[in-house]
Formats: C-alpha cells, sequence, structure tokens
C-alpha cells in the first residue's frame, strides 16, 4: 500500500508542473524563498556561540513555535484540497488507522521534506553548549513528527474550510495575525542585541526600528510559550542549560502533544472515511455560503452576496492588498520629513479607513452591475439594497480599527489619545459609508465588469468617474473634521477635554452622516431605478 502510495504521490507531483506558468513560478518562488530560509536559521544558529544559554534558548523557542503554527496555519489558511484525499479509500476496506499512517508518511515526498532541516536547528544551536545537545538531539525526531502532523492537520483543516467561505475568511485574518506578531516579537528579541553588537555599527540604520520593537516584553514572551505544550520540545534544551526545570519532562510532554495531534488527524481520517449515507443533509445546509447564516429577507440576501463579492472578487480582493502598504509609505514619508512621531502617529490608520470605506461603496450599482435587475424584477425596495451593500464595509472597517488603534496608540506615546484615535476613524467610516450610500445611486459611472481583473480598465465613453471619486473622499473628510479638529486642539494643548469632544462629536457626525447618507441613497435608488437599469444594461 505504501510503495502504490508514493507512486501515486510522485505522478501527482508531477502533475504539479502542468498547471499554468504562473503558478509553477509562483510555487518556485515560494519554495527557494523557504529553502534560503532555512539556510539563514541554520547560518544564525551556527554563529551563537557567542551568547548567553537564556538568549539562545528564547531565540530557538520563539522561532520553533513561529516554525510550528506556521506548517499548521499556512496550509489552513490557503490549502483548497489534499493532494491525496484519504476519501479515495473508501471503497478498498483499509482501517482507518492505516490509512491515517500512511498518508502522513506520504507527506515526507513532497516539500514539506523542509521540516527535517527545521528540527535539526536546535542540535545545531546547541552543538556547542556541553550537556544540553543531547536533549536537542532526543527532541528533534519528536519535532519531525509534530510538525508533519501539524502540516496534515493544516491542510485538512484547510480542505474542510474551503467549503465554509466566511470562516475561511476569518482564519485568514486572525492566522495572519498570529504569525505577523511572532515575526515582531522574533524581531524584538534579537535586532536590539544585534544593532548593539554589529561591528562598525553595520545594522545603524535599523537602531530606531529597534528602539521602538525594544517596548516589547519578547523574554516573557519567550519564557511563556516555552512553558506551553506547542513549545516544550523546543524549550527542552533551553531548561537544561538553564538549569530551571526538567528537560525529560518536556520532553515527556511533547509526546504527549504529538499523541493528540495523531488523534486529531486520525479523526480527520476516520470521518473522511465514514460512509455518505450515514450523514444527514438539513435543508438548512444545503443554502450556499453566507446565505445560510444571514436572515432570509431581501437585505440579507444583498449583504450574503456582497459579503460573496468582498470574499472572491478579486476587484474588491485588491483593496485588503492595499492597505497594508499604506502605514509602510506614510511612516517613511514621516521618518524622511522629520514629523513628530507624537502627529504622523494619527495618519496610517486614518488613511486606511479612508480608503477603505471609499474604495467600492460609492459605486456599488456599477460594481454589482449584474444583480440590478434582479432587485428591479423582484421589486426590492432601496433600503433594503443600501443596508444590505454596506455591511461588508462595515465589519472589514470594524476590525480594522479594532487592530490599529493599539498600535497607533502605542506609537503615538499617550493612552489619553485612544478617544481621539476612535473618534476620528469612526466618523471615516461611518462618514464614508454614508458618503457613498448616497452619491452611489446618483453619480454612478463605468467600473470593471465581475471576472475582469482589478487593474482593468473599462471601455466606456461618458464620465470616468473622477469626480464621484474625489466627492466621495472631499466628503468623508468634511464629515470628520469636528474629531479632526478638537484633535489638533488637543494636541496644540488647549485645556479641556478634547481628546473625548473628538470621540463623541465624531460617533455623532459619523452616525449623522450613515442615517442620511442611506435614506437619500434609497430614495435615490427606487427614483432612479429605470435609469439605473439602462445604465447598467449599457456599461
Amino acid at each position: 500500500m505504501v510503495a502504490e502510495l508514493l507512486r501515486l504521490k510522485g505522478r501527482l507531483l508531477l502533475n504539479g508542473f502542468r498547471r499554468p506558468r504562473s503558478r509553477i513560478v509562483g510555487s518556485a518562488v515560494l519554495l527557494a524563498v523557504a529553502v534560503l530560509g532555512l539556510i539563514v536559521l541554520a547560518i544564525a544558529a551556527a554563529r551563537v556561540t557567542p551568547f548567553d544559554g537564556a538568549i539562545v534558548g528564547r531565540a530557538v523557542v520563539l522561532i520553533g513555535v513561529e516554525i510550528t503554527l506556521g506548517c499548521l496555519l499556512i496550509p489552513m489558511m490557503f490549502s483548497r484540497s489534499q493532494l491525496v484525499e484519504p476519501r479515495a479509500f473508501l471503497g478498498y476496506g483499509f482501517r482507518s488507522i492505516g490509512v491515517a499512517a500512511s498518508t502522513a508518511l506520504l507527506t515526507f515526498a513532497g516539500p514539506a521534506l523542509l521540516v527535517i532541516p527545521a528540527a535539526v536547528l536546535p542540535v545545531i544551536a546547541w552543538s556547542q553548549f556541553p550537556g544540553v545537545a543531547h536533549w536537542a538531539a532526543i527532541a528533534a525526531p519528536l519535532l519531525v513528527l509534530q510538525l508533519i502532523l501539524a502540516a496534515r492537520i493544516g491542510v485538512a483543516g484547510g480542505a474542510w474550510l474551503h467549503h465554509y467561505v466566511q470562516w475561511r475568511f476569518w482564519i485568514r485574518i486572525v492566522g495572519g495575525l498570529i504569525l505577523l506578531a511572532g515575526l515582531v516579537v522574533i524581531a524584538a528579541l534579537l535586532l536590539p542585541r544585534a544593532v548593539l553588537e554589529a561591528h562598525d555599527r553595520s545594522l545603524a540604520a535599523a537602531a530606531p526600528l529597534a528602539r521602538m520593537l525594544r517596548s516589547v516584553d519578547a523574554a516573557r514572551v519567550a519564557d511563556a510559550v516555552g512553558g506551553s505544550p506547542l513549545g516544550s520540545l523546543w524549550g527542552a534544551p533551553a531548561l537544561a542549560a538553564a538549569e530551571a526545570g526538567s528537560p525529560s519532562a518536556a520532553i515527556w510532554i511533547g509526546v504527549v502533544v504529538i499523541v493528540l495531534l495523531g488523534l486529531l488527524w486520525w479523526l480527520f481520517v476516520a470521518g473522511s472515511l465514514r460512509p455518505t449515507r450515514r450523514l444527514r443533509i438539513t435543508r438548512d445546509e444545503r443554502v450556499p455560503a453566507w446565505f445560510r447564516h444571514l436572515p432570509a429577507t431581501p437585505a440579507g440576501a444583498v449583504t450574503a452576496r456582497s459579503f460573496i463579492y468582498w470574499v472572491r472578487d478579486p476587484r474588491y480582493n485588491i483593496v485588503f492588498g492595499i492597505l497594508p502598504l499604506i502605514p509602510a509609505l506614510t511612516a517613511l514619508a514621516f521618518f524622511i520629513g522629520g514629523v513628530p512621531p507624537r502627529i504622523g502617529a494619527f495618519v496610517p490608520l486614518a488613511l486606511m479607513v479612508l480608503v477603505l470605506a471609499c474604495s467600492t461603496i460609492h459605486n456599488d450599482i456599477s460594481y454589482d452591475s449584474t444583480a440590478v435587475w434582479i432587485h428591479l424584477a423582484a421589486q426590492t425596495r432601496g433600503m433594503h439594497d443600501r443596508l444590505g451593500r454596506i455591511w461588508p464595509v462595515l465589519a472589514s472597517g470594524v476590525l480594522l480599527i479594532a487592530v490599529g488603534t493599539p498600535f497607533t496608540v502605542w506609537a503615538q506615546g499617550s493612552l489619553d489619545s485612544l478617544p481621539a484615535v476612535l473618534g476620528i476613524n469612526v466618523a471615516l467610516l461611518l462618514g464614508g459609508i454614508g458618503v457613498g450610500s448616497a452619491l452611489a445611486p446618483r453619480f454612478p459611472y463605468p467600473a470593471q465588469r465581475p471576472g475582469d481583473g482589478p487593474f482593468t480598465f473599462p471601455q466606456a465613453s461618458g464620465a470616468t468617474g473622477g469626480g464621484a471619486q474625489a466627492g466621495s473622499f472631499l466628503l468623508t473628510i468634511v464629515v470628520a473634521l469636528p474629531p479632526i479638529a478638537a484633535t489638533a486642539l488637543w494636541l496644540m494643548g488647549f485645556p479641556g477635554p478634547l481628546n473625548w469632544i473628538a470621540l463623541f462629536t465624531g460617533i455623532a457626525a459619523g452616525a449623522i452622516a450613515l442615517v442620511l447618507g442611506i435614506r437619500s441613497g434609497a430614495a435615490a435608488f427606487d427614483r432612479r431605478g429605470p435609469e439605473l437599469l439602462a445604465f447598467t444594461m449599457q456599461n
């Protein structure tokens, strides 16, 4: 059975070269990046001898747990199917435990083979520490099993989440934040020390970033992670080096974790081998994707379709690709221009919220042109249309504000700035949605057709939408002027609770703009239904 599976895996891997050339090149680049990263880590691990055991142990734990989480979360975030599906063995009478073991071992025949050098990194790092290296050698084969099982569970989870678009969307966001937070903690542990000990100040350019990361208590995070079950195998040699615990107990905890991961993988395989005649499918489960979890109302149907567009349509996805560039570019510009962090910290998050709120909703009639005739034929009221389209932007904006506000307050340097940050960004989010909802039925302009790339410009005569876009941005900024003015006065040192005034005026101005914009846009949609249908048929 194992020999046949190896032949099958080989054929499947070779079939991967029959994909489009762009995907082959992308996979090759990712594989090269992974190999290069392992080479860099191996070189770094071989040069940690001058450092004390505490720093080496914390670095090994943080990097190792990041690798483990990457093996679990990255396949879960991006895998759509398993290369060798366990359910394919349903009709052959194999037992689930045999299929689980065979498919797990089959993982070594492919890119996942890179987990072996990753598991050997602690052995290289601890090789010059007497009495510690043998614990790293004991943990290495166990780490290989842990990483392989984590990758298998991640791929199986990603294949299962492929049918649940909304869950997959949130898994990608949460998983990306977890991995990004891990990289920040690793940088906070290593970068300040690297800047101080670099020869001839070769890393002096990274000194400002090192000073910013110094506020992160990376040592405490590393100690907490090393004491967790997920980091027990990575941290066992560090316990021996510090003589502060029992490395054998950490090894046994790692064995228990491997057994639990193996049991979870077996449950995945056993569930996939379950005959479908035993599965009960209710009527609600036949309703696709977002429609199943939203109210069966006109506004609920529009909301479900809007969420599907925001998750799947490349015209909307380009917004999420632009957002991470905004803080990097603004921080670079302010650093070059000498803008004080106390002032410049407010700008990146506000620009991100402004772009998100004004990106597509001001022209959503044109973006969703294929559904306008359905709304008119079903006599959908404009209020339902407007309410249904705002929820993806509102949900994404609330998440963006929740994630970005702590970073903004930290960069600003004062907890008193929290009300002002919230006031400005709430006003921009609600104001952008309200202004866009009012403008969309009145001033639609040609946009890319569904399925077109985000940079495909439609060939249509007439207005190009420059006025609508500029008006949307300017009116949104006008809505946010009260909290912006109150925040500016607070930064200049005027007396009074101006930061709290910014919060309350921002919420009030945004709410008023949202209500008036939805009502105005709904009335325009009801009044201009035939004109909108004619516009969408022509463009």
